[in-house]
């Protein structure tokens, strides 16, 4: 018995010891983020991500920070890459699809109903919104299309476009800035530089 309370008092001890010699945690303590520069102090996040604070999932009372892909036409109008029209029409595309394709539901929207016992068919909103999603897609074209569906559509970049493609960067962004004016131009919205 001695044995093993002498054991424990040894261990006890050299945990404290261990404890003791610790460097001290910088940053705070809810800070289980991605470190977002490097030795230097210079900014190692890419241009599209974004760092944001969120509620931590295993502990709901602290919070983390995340990084996040942010949406390329976003990322492009805060650059001025792009223009406000460029803009409004990707938000709306990307809005037709949501609603019209994916079925996101919105509270105002009014149901088509044959029968009122079992009531069937698609809202009145998520027609238009299909509708104009199609429209607009069939106004951009085939070959442009690719270049919405992966840089507005989700959220990818152009840089794995044009590595899935095969192509270099520049093509892949040009035929992305080709596909936007064209679909501002759809919607109407005034771009001043469309080619």
């Amino acid at each position: 018995m001695t044995d093993l309370s002498s054991k424990a008092r040894r261990a006890a001890k050299q945990l404290a010891e261990a404890m003791r010699s610790k460097p001290e945690k910088t940053g705070t303590a809810n800070d289980l983020g991605p470190k977002i520069v490097d030795r230097k102090g210079r900014p190692r996040l890419h241009p599209s991500r974004v760092i944001e604070t969120a509620a931590d999932p295993a502990h709901p009372n602290r919070t983390i920070r995340r990084a996040r892909v942010q949406w390329l036409p976003d990322v492009w109008l805060s650059k001025g890459a792009i223009e406000q029209g460029h803009h409004d029409a990707a938000t709306r595309f990307l809005t037709a699809y949501e609603r019209g394709v994916l079925g996101a539901k919105d509270r105002h929207l009014t149901r088509i109903s044959f029968n009122r016992a079992a009531p069937t068919g698609l809202p009145i909103a998520q027609l238009g919104c299909l509708s104009d999603y199609r429209a607009a897609e069939q106004a951009v074209g085939i070959m442009l299309s690719g270049a919405l569906a992966w840089c507005v559509l989700s959220t990818g970049t152009v840089e794995g476009w044009a590595e899935c493609k095969g192509w270099h960067r520049d093509r892949a962004s040009g035929y992305l800035m080709a596909a936007l004016d064209r679909l501002a131009e759809h919607y109407g919205y005034p771009v001043k530089n469309a080619a």
